[in-house]
């Protein structure tokens, strides 16, 4: 699911091959990954919806 655990609430992965994309388990896809991952626990009300990583 993107990084994002199905069974546990607020549970997050980065890093893992094929996240997302062919490039998630590199620098190149990490920030991307991560920024899906603060949107998904924004939404879930676990982080403040402002919270940014910066410029991808």
């Amino acid at each position: 699911m993107g990084g994002v655990s199905t069974t546990h609430r607020g549970l997050v992965y980065l890093g893992l091959e094929f996240q997302r994309s062919f490039s998630s388990n590199t620098l190149r896809g990490a920030g991307r990954d991560a920024a899906h991952v603060i949107a998904a626990l924004a939404n879930d009300g676990l982080v403040d919806s402002c919270a940014t990583l910066g410029p991808l």
